[in-house]
């Protein structure tokens, strides 16, 4: 769905049944079927930059409203369960101590990007999933961690 890598392109999904970047495009030549067509590399090019405006816009704390009511896609903050803490694998590999992560650099919240299927009108919607990107969700760390988006207002 939002993918701001390229080196994805040209590999074969590990998920069954996923549709990539050259399923679309194929799909894309066999409906334009004479009138104008872009090559495969604008496609692309066309494709990633739109997905990369909005993963910014969803990054400043908007939302994605996806075309055919399909959904939302925003980023949810929630407050972190101290009965349920995640290990810090970084630091036990490098110390061998077995440490929590409390995420004290977000005042105790936790981020994840969402897809709200309330309004989708696909049958069999629990079927789905959004999976972003690891680059994407690199970034939204890398945001948050800076303090540039630590003051941003996302939806609990």
């Amino acid at each position: 769905m939002v993918r701001t890598i390229l080196s994805n392109v040209h590999r074969v999904s590990r998920i069954k049944g996923c549709k990539t970047l050259t399923d679309a495009y194929a799909e894309y030549k066999e409906s334009a079927k004479g009138k104008f067509v872009i090559s495969y590399s604008d496609y692309v090019k066309i494709c990633y930059a739109a997905n990369k405006k909005i993963v910014e816009h969803i990054q400043n704390g908007g939302y994605f409203k996806m075309p055919y009511n399909v959904g939302d896609l925003d980023i949810k903050k929630r407050k972190v369960n101290y009965n349920n803490l995640k290990i810090d694998f970084a630091e036990f590999n490098r110390t061998g101590k077995k440490i929590m992560l409390l995420n004290e650099h977000t005042d105790g919240w936790y981020f994840k990007y969402h897809w709200d299927k309330k309004l989708c009108n696909i049958k069999g919607n629990f079927f789905y999933s959004f999976i972003p990107t690891r680059a994407n969700t690199r970034e939204l760390v890398r945001l948050l961690k800076s303090g540039e988006k630590s003051k941003r207002d996302y939806l609990e």
